[in-house]
């Protein structure tokens, strides 16, 4: 490291410290390696659009940070003053549209599997293919420490702006961001002392994570690649629909019904009345005013409890729920750390082992305006995570649930069933708001054992289950009157 480009050292927020512990103890995986990529339609002019991204890296002090815990009591960011962003083109116009789009999914695994050096920056690359005269896949990888979803877009949308003006031989002077410091030194001065009192209160009685669906069955022994996976559903614009104007007329969020239909599943496949998983929070509080606008990773993920109460109304709950979550909003800075260190659960044991993050980002990332004769004609992104099971929820016409799970835990068939049973919850929920947490999930409140044998006997035929249950116990013995027991 050169001391004369260092331009300034940070301390790392919450979620940085979670990430570069599990970054550097997970042998062998690259679990949080974030890619973007997106189909750009139109002639693309490679110079400028490379130095529209160099642009922004200057502008942006997250994008020079690099990582250093080795000679220090704690972990910290060093903000470069300089980077070289590194920058991949290829061209690949002669190639078949099949074969192309099966060396792009062989790219985009192998960049992944890459990985990144925490300690030399930038955490970040470009790779630019082209497919044909007026078609590009950019492809945006970087390490999740750096940024939230919530900053992609709004960098997206900046780096076009530049990238217009830019190919138009135009000068532009944005205003001047603001510094990812400026949230740090705002996070420093939180009180944790109120945050400790909150969540051992919030947590009094938790002893042990929740039990997971699933976990371990019918998962095959070897396996030739172990990591993370993801199956997806979209629920129909008509239940989507339906789900918006219950959540109006209730004055619930999308993410409350969500969370509370993860709750639930946990509650019956656990047996338990008292779950907690994860909720992925924004850590963008309403109070900072430049909180929306500021680009770097300011997320934290925080335990949700939810005692499910098979009586309850399932809208009363729903509220009675997310009336928790708002009072625990306070406290979105909370290190996940130390909050686990306030509950009850034993030392070295996850809190929770299932998330849930319901990603409501700028809606608008590149407008047509800002592209100019580009068109950005699509895009996806894949981020990664430790946790065992991660319900990620997008918003739309028609809602999209993903469930990444790990594979060495969990069969994709018993992931499907998951979603399958979300969607399924959901749509009872629609169906009749006024029914009880019982009527609308059967099982709530056995055990694990009890629902077990229900679901067995409920696949057998009429003529099975006439003979297990009649047959088999049939207790008709003949006897003479005159013999004596």
């Amino acid at each position: 490291m050169n001391k004369e480009n260092i331009e300034t050292i940070l301390e790392l927020t919450p979620m940085q410290q979670g990430m570069l512990y599990h970054s550097l103890y997970t042998d062998g995986d690259n679990p949080y390696v974030y890619q973007y990529a997106s189909r750009l339609q139109g002639r693309l002019k490679a110079p400028p659009f490379i130095r529209a991204w160099r642009r922004v890296v200057d502008r942006h002090q997250i994008l020079r940070a690099s990582f250093f815990w080795k000679e220090s009591d704690k972990p910290l960011q060093v903000i470069s003053r300089t980077v070289e962003l590194p920058v991949t083109q290829q061209d690949w116009r002669h190639l078949a549209p099949a074969e192309q789009e099966k060396r792009l999914e062989s790219f985009f695994k192998e960049d992944r599997e890459r990985g990144f050096d925490l300690g030399q920056a930038p955490l970040m690359r470009l790779s630019l293919i082209r497919l044909a005269d007026e078609a590009q896949e950019l492809i945006w990888t970087f390490h999740h420490i750096l940024l939230d979803g919530w900053s992609v877009p709004l960098l997206l949308r900046e780096i076009f702006i530049h990238y217009k003006a830019f190919s138009q031989h135009r000068k532009i002077q944005l205003p001047p961001p603001r510094a990812f410091g400026d949230f740090i030194a705002w996070l420093q001065k939180q009180d944790l002392k109120k945050a400790e009192s909150f969540w051992r209160r919030a947590l009094a009685g938790v002893i042990a994570p929740t039990r997971l669906p699933f976990d371990g069955e019918d998962v095959e022994p070897v396996k030739p690649e172990v990591g993370y996976a993801a199956e997806v559903l979209y629920l129909s614009e008509a239940t989507t629909s339906g789900l918006n104007e219950l959540a109006r007329r209730s004055r619930l969020t999308m993410s409350a019904f969500a969370q509370g239909a993860w709750a639930l599943l946990l509650g019956r496949y656990s047996g338990r009345q008292d779950v907690v998983f994860g909720t992925v929070v924004s850590g963008r509080p309403p109070e900072l005013e430049w909180a929306e606008s500021i680009v770097g990773l300011l997320i934290n993920t925080l335990p949700t409890r939810a005692r499910v109460d098979a009586g309850a109304g399932v809208i009363e709950w729903l509220q009675g729920m997310q009336a928790w979550q708002a009072e625990g909003r306070r406290y979105e800075y909370s290190p996940l750390a130390l909050v686990q260190g306030w509950s009850d659960v034993r030392r070295g044991t996850p809190l929770f082992e299932s998330i849930v993050a319901f990603e409501n980002f700028p809606a608008e990332s590149v407008s047509a305006e800002d592209a100019g004769e580009l068109k950005v004609v699509s895009a996806r992104s894949i981020e990664g995570n430790n946790y065992p099971l991660a319900l990620i929820v997008l918003p739309g016409r028609e809602l999209g649930l993903t469930l990444v799970h790990n594979t060495q835990r969990f069969a994709r068939r018993n992931v499907s069933r998951l979603l399958g049973e979300l969607r399924e919850t959901l749509e009872k929920i629609i169906a009749d708001p006024t029914q009880t947490l019982a009527q609308l999930m059967p099982g709530l409140g056995r055990s694990v054992v009890e629902r077990q044998i229900e679901e067995k006997v409920s696949l057998l035929t009429p003529a099975e289950r006439e003979r297990i249950l009649y047959g088999f116990n049939s207790t008709d013995f003949p006897f003479q009157a005159d013999e004596v027991f």
